[in-house]
């Protein structure tokens, strides 16, 4: 995915960060590279949830202890 943005006219960074600092450092929606397998849409973060699109299973919501297992 790195570089294909440009072809589609999205701009793009990259970024590692900490859970705490998530919704601080992104923009929202934002695309995720999850579990080592596969890219998510992240599109809300609040003090219960995260709120995700996966093309595997649909919107997905997780709790923070859940969320950090990934």
């Amino acid at each position: 995915m790195k570089g294909s943005h440009r072809k589609f006219g999205f701009k793009a960074l990259t970024v590692e960060t900490i859970y705490e600092a998530l919704d601080q450092k992104i923009s929202f929606p934002s695309i995720l590279h999850w579990d080592k397998k596969h890219f998510i849409m992240l599109y809300k973060i609040n003090v219960y949830r995260i709120y995700m699109v996966d093309s595997a299973t649909g919107r997905v919501k997780y709790t923070k202890a859940e969320f950090l297992k990934y």
